[in-house]
């Protein structure tokens, strides 16, 4: 091979490597599939959830709109694996932490309420074709643990 063709090969190598590792872009507008998610909910009925993404390289900018006033919402994380004081429900703040691993972003958050501390871990992962977004979680509260499942279809 000449020093042209092997420079070549060895740049086409490096840069396919760096766009395996960038982690997936949850960017975009995604509605909750109320019949392949699973969530707790105080009434039974699962609320329809609208959540409108925009990821640049290192924040997470999300704005979640829900027929349940409850779940209405915005946020925004650093993607930096740093903790972080993000604003919750009812003006409380939470200690965030968002990291990748691999090409789940999974986000740890500790909260302090009126009857103790409550943590929960999302597991955020993107489908291989880019058309599904599933949040993970676990909760665990002075009210006791409990698991979710939250599918997203990309609009």
């Amino acid at each position: 091979m000449s020093k042209k063709t092997s420079l070549a090969f060895i740049v086409m190598v490096v840069f396919c490597s760096l766009l395996l590792a960038a982690p997936p872009d949850f960017s975009g507008k995604w509605v909750l599939n109320k019949d392949q998610s699973e969530m707790r909910t105080r009434d039974g009925e699962k609320p329809d959830i609208t959540m409108t993404i925009e990821q640049a390289a290192d924040t997470l900018k999300v704005k979640q709109e829900s027929s349940s006033e409850f779940m209405n919402r915005e946020y925004s994380y650093k993607l930096n694996g740093e903790t972080q004081e993000v604003e919750g429900r009812g003006g409380r703040m939470s200690k965030v932490t968002p990291k990748w691993e691999g090409d789940v972003l999974v986000v740890s958050t500790v909260r302090e309420g009126q009857q103790g501390t409550t943590t929960s871990t999302e597991r955020w992962q993107l489908s291989a074709d880019g058309k599904t977004l599933t949040i993970a979680g676990k909760n665990q509260s002075p009210r006791g643990e409990f698991e979710s499942k939250m599918i997203y279809q990309k609009q």
